[in-house]
């Protein structure tokens, strides 16, 4: 139940497992898909069950694992993943019938655990039963081992994206917020074996989309890196084949220089069709106490390189936390604005989420910021502090209650996905510019029917105002949404028509 990452995760560590001699089956779930349906595809027939646990999918997760338990008392529960593995002893209080936690990457301490090993005292395991002086996250370096495929035999179902990480799972970054492996011993996985798993699932299963899940695909941003990309880029363009990439970076590592402009190039040629950058503020004071190396100008100067090579630049961004003013506030939304920013969520649900063992957290706990709601599923519990603290609160306060959990204004079916979708299509049909133009006036509507809302709540603060026109707004809106499905429509058809056709696919 990936979303995230899709196949990649559970994925290695089956390939290593069985490797290493275990029997191991995969099952994939997905929303759509029944409690009952997924319970009966589990069955009870096995002796473990681990599962990749999220903020998304622990609710559903808790429910099977009482029911595994309730039909055999002795099946061992395991858990694993970034999230598990921040708030296992929180999780463990409120759900005892999970019997171990693995902490970190998993591939090491699954086959310890598997095989017997003596959990007292081990680090990378945490059991109710047992006990450690020092619980700390596995962090994998060899990052070479098989991977199943069982993502893409698993139902008969034809899928076209595929998983990649191309490094060791750490960063070179600092920010206060992350709970990342902060390093710079970067191991890289050689080129061509990156090139020999993208043309193993083109050949294999007819995958055509390929996620880049490194935080930071040029990590640590030097010329070396860069160099290694470009690389990359130089052999899939002479593959010539219809293929579409999508990867992360900091919001630092593309200068307007002759180097960086024939590496975005390259980039494009070769199936980049977005890039995701770690912008999260666009005000300095904001970007300083989440010491990110970027500044405003940076942000500005990412968007625009990628735009001018035909990259969609898709970002992360956090407009609400504890230190706000309402001035900060103020420079995030001309930003997201000014930047024709279109993921619907930076605008309505863009709150830090304070992760426990990150450095925000402990300065949280010392200044006594969290509030008595926040746990493990409600990480934006928190209080304002600052002199606009009252007017804040009022706002977030709004925004949760129109906006939060409505299922209008969920980022996969809106301009953020269509945006990337489309831009993709373009590059290897050209049949498709004559759509150029319509998308661009009515993305433009888009646009100016959130500045003409938003503005009256972030500029003004106008509370009454917006939440008296909400159903207004609500309506325009899903107005421009029908009308944004209805294009997509078209263009997908006209792409069906076309030689040059190309799978329909959104990226996660």
């Amino acid at each position: 139940m990936e979303s995230k990452y899709i196949n990649l995760g559970i994925s290695q560590l089956t390939g290593y497992l069985r490797n290493r001699g275990f029997t191991v089956d995969m099952l994939f779930f997905h929303d759509g898909e029944s409690n009952e349906y997924i319970m009966s595809q589990i069955g009870c027939r096995h002796t473990h069950y681990a599962f990749s646990v999220s903020q998304t999918n622990f609710s559903r997760i808790v429910k099977f694992v009482k029911n595994i338990k309730a039909r055999d008392i002795n099946a061992i529960v395991i858990f694993g993943g970034p999230f598990s593995s921040m708030y296992y002893e929180d999780i463990s209080k409120d759900v005892p019938e999970v019997d171990y936690f693995v902490l970190g990457d998993g591939e090491i301490p699954t086959e310890y655990l598997l095989s017997g090993g003596q959990i007292e005292g081990y680090p990378y395991i945490y059991s109710p039963k047992h006990s450690s002086s020092s619980y700390q996250q596995y962090h994998n370096e060899d990052i070479s081992w098989d991977i199943a495929d069982d993502y893409f035999l698993s139902d008969g179902k034809k899928r076209h994206i595929h998983s990649i990480i191309s490094k060791n799972n750490v960063c070179s970054g600092s920010c206060t917020f992350c709970c990342i492996e902060k390093s710079s011993r970067i191991v890289y996985k050689p080129v061509d074996i990156i090139l020999t798993e993208i043309l193993k699932y083109n050949n294999s299963y007819g995958v055509s989309h390929f996620y880049f899940i490194d935080n930071d695909l040029f990590d640590p941003g030097n010329e070396t890196a860069k160099e290694r990309i470009a690389e990359l880029c130089d052999k899939l363009i002479k593959l010539g084949r219809d293929l579409h990439f999508y990867c992360s970076a900091k919001a630092t590592v593309f200068r307007d220089t002759q180097s960086d402009h024939t590496l975005l190039e390259k980039m494009y040629l070769a199936g980049f069709d977005s890039v995701f950058f770690g912008i999260e503020a666009a005000n300095d004071d904001d970007l300083k106490l989440y010491n990110k190396k970027n500044r405003v100008t940076d942000n500005y100067l990412s968007l625009q390189l990628l735009r001018e090579h035909k990259i969609h630049p898709d970002i992360g961004f956090i407009c609400f936390n504890p230190y706000s003013t309402l001035s900060r506030i103020k420079e995030n939304f001309k930003f997201l604005i000014d930047a024709q920013i279109e993921d619907i969520t930076h605008y309505t649900q863009s709150f830090l989420e304070i992760y426990k063992g990150s450095p925000f957290y402990t300065l949280a706990v010392k200044q006594q910021l969290l509030n008595k709601q926040y746990n493990y599923m409600h990480l934006d519990e928190y209080r304002f502090v600052s002199e606009d603290a009252e007017k804040i609160t009022q706002i977030v306060l709004f925004l949760k209650e129109k906006f939060k959990n409505n299922k209008d204004f969920l980022t996969e079916d809106g301009w953020a996905r269509f945006a990337v979708f489309f831009n993709g299509l373009r590059r290897h049909n050209k049949d498709l510019e004559v759509y150029v133009d319509e998308f661009d006036n009515l993305k433009q509507k888009y646009i100016d029917l959130l500045r003409s809302y938003f503005s009256k709540l972030y500029l003004d603060g106008d509370i009454q105002y917006c939440r008296y026109s909400y159903n207004d707004f609500l309506k325009e809106y899903r107005r421009n949404k029908k009308e944004m499905h209805q294009l997509r429509t078209r263009i997908i058809l006209s792409n069906i028509r076309s030689s040059k056709a190309a799978p329909i696919i959104s990226y996660p």
